[in-house]
């Protein structure tokens, strides 16, 4: 049994009221979001967390996936914290770890132990203080790289003002070259996301979709080439709203490696052949990498 995946999965609130609410009823996720007032995308990263936990049961009613938890999964977890509970107490009387446990009969204990164990006095000195985490780290970050951004292109433009901007002029138009193609798959991936339901889209796209879901994410990714900074936000958004794995990296590296849209430009560059062996190519790898990430994960 996956034991610490359950702790981890129960370690939330919300996931501890979704175990609560399926042990009483059976629910999709539609009328859990409606019960938790939370979105359906939501609702279905925890349940794809308590799935891989092993703790989640599902059976299909017409359209939609009503779910259930293990039980045996809980009573397990229950009595291994019983018997934890159960643990003897073996007081810490001193420096030496024949009292203790915390190290062999009759060896001293560590300077960690015995500043954080016993407490013994003037070992400050010797242990190493574990750092407190720094708040907003991902946004320090964040800022740290848009102003280094902006200190550069700042240096650049005090040292040759002509090659700065004919620099932005021409990152301007590659950004206007992408944008039809980029919101086109934008469009598409709302559109999904806003009529369709996390049960719906996880039945086309799930782990459990398939080849029919391999087939999908690669039609959808081959439309056109769109760079990693774009393609991966739009896979994120679809995995958390039920996505699986090996359809996902179907999705992305397709979307990546292959385009239909783009294959008239690419031929007029390369020329018919070598563009069709490119993108032929790409979808070859893009199947086969899917497929391995899809069994591994």
């Amino acid at each position: 049994m996956k034991t610490a995946s359950i702790y981890r999965a129960l370690a939330d609130d919300t996931r501890r009221k979704i175990v609560t609410l399926l042990l009483g009823h059976g629910y999709c996720v539609s009328e859990l979001a409606r019960v938790l007032e939370v979105s359906e995308s939501a609702v279905s990263q925890h349940l794809k967390i308590l799935k891989e936990a092993d703790l989640l049961t599902g059976e299909k009613r017409g359209y939609y996936m009503h779910y259930d938890i293990d039980r045996d999964k809980l009573r397990i977890l229950a009595r291994d914290i019983e018997s934890m509970a159960d643990l003897e107490r073996r007081d810490c009387s001193g420096p030496e770890g024949a009292d203790c446990g915390c190290g062999q009969s009759g060896e001293t204990c560590s300077a960690e132990v015995q500043f954080f164990c016993h407490g013994t006095p003037g070992m400050e000195d010797k242990v190493k203080l574990p750092m407190a985490p720094v708040p907003g780290r991902k946004l320090m970050s964040t800022i740290a790289l848009y102003a280094g951004t902006a200190v550069l292109l700042g240096a650049s433009y005090a040292k040759n003002r002509q090659k700065t901007m004919l620099a932005l002029k021409k990152a301007w138009k590659a950004f206007e070259n992408i944008l039809p193609q980029f919101l086109s798959i934008l469009l598409l991936i709302g559109f999904m996301l806003a009529v369709l339901d996390e049960t719906v889209i996880s039945r086309l796209l799930g782990a459990e979709s398939g080849f029919m879901g391999m087939a999908i994410a690669a039609v959808i990714g081959s439309v056109t080439l769109i760079p990693g900074f774009i393609a991966f936000p739009l896979a994120a958004s679809l995995l958390a709203a039920g996505a699986g794995y090996g359809q996902i990296a179907m999705f992305l590296t397709t979307l990546m490696m292959v385009g239909v849209i783009t294959l008239p430009l690419e031929t007029s560059y390369f020329g018919k052949r070598l563009a069709l062996e490119r993108n032929a190519l790409a979808f070859v790898y893009a199947v086969i990498s899917s497929c391995v990430l899809g069994v591994l994960l």
